[in-house]
């Protein structure tokens, strides 16, 4: 666009001012030298300035309340960047000579970019709760997994002879320490038989008479079980053989020696393991 002053080219760097009447750009020092807009017509010439307006026999206050109507019967707008009243079909601002479209596209463009990020915003968010969700999810899971897998193998070793025996050798060695010989015949399956050291047979009866005995003299008893070793018969898995090393303490006598258990468990006695053979070396 060329300035109407000097009728050249007006350059996009150049310093330039913007007539806030007629809105046509000039070149700064143009403008400065005019002293105002140089457009024929222009209320902002100063040439137009100084010719004198035909108002006919209207008097001065019947022109101030005309120029007040024009004033508010215009729809009027805040300069986005001075934020002085002007028209609103002003396309530079009559103040600071802003030019309103660009600074309403900028706006838009803002408010675009704005919205745009926001929505990559919320996307970026849901995929990393939906991220964070299916990594608990699967978490979950396998914890469920490994803990019926535990659960699972931990009742089938309670339901294990392994475990049942062992519990059975704790129940034996409890009702020696607490001389307890109603626990201690429950113990013994009706066929059994000890053999001591010497190699003599001793039937039940006469065993759980050794035991009331020993168990009315002596005021403690202390058995130590270690080693243990237990063999479920192949052929039978109703025959165990259980062996240890076991160390006997009272306050009478102490020997240590290596204690055999054949346990057998079957119908008669509600498949519950009992002792029906006993060795000591």
């Amino acid at each position: 666009m060329n300035c109407p002053y000097c009728q050249t080219n007006i350059k996009e760097a150049a310093d330039k001012v913007i007539c806030p009447d007629c809105h046509t750009p000039h070149h700064r020092e143009c403008w400065e030298e005019n002293r105002g807009c140089t457009t024929y017509g222009c209320s902002g010439n100063p040439q137009t300035k100084t010719k004198p307006v035909d108002i006919g026999n209207r008097t001065v206050g019947s022109i101030e309340r005309m120029l007040v109507q024009e004033m508010h019967s215009a729809e009027m707008t805040d300069c986005p960047n001075c934020k002085k009243q002007i028209e609103k079909t002003s396309q530079f601002c009559k103040y600071c000579g802003t030019d309103i479209n660009q600074k309403e596209d900028g706006k838009k463009k803002f408010e675009e970019e704005f919205r745009m990020r926001y929505r990559n915003s919320i996307k970026s968010k849901r995929k990393r709760f939906a991220v964070t969700l299916t990594s608990i999810s699967i978490l979950a899971l396998l914890f469920i997994i490994s803990a019926y897998f535990g659960i699972s193998k931990l009742a089938a070793y309670y339901d294990s002879d392994d475990y049942k025996i062992k519990t059975f050798l704790g129940e034996w060695r409890n009702s020696w320490e607490g001389k307890d010989i109603e626990k201690y015949k429950e113990l013994l399956d009706k066929d059994y038989i000890y053999y001591d050291k010497d190699g003599k047979p001793v039937k039940a009866d006469d065993k759980i008479k050794r035991m009331q005995w020993t168990f009315d003299n002596y005021k403690k008893i202390k058995l130590k079980i270690s080693n243990i070793k237990i063999i479920i018969d192949s052929v039978s898995p109703d025959y165990a053989n259980v062996s240890f090393r076991q160390v006997y303490t009272s306050d009478k006598k102490e020997e240590a020696g290596t204690k055999t258990l054949r346990l057998y468990k079957g119908e008669e006695n509600g498949y519950r393991w009992k002792i029906f053979r006993e060795y000591f070396e």
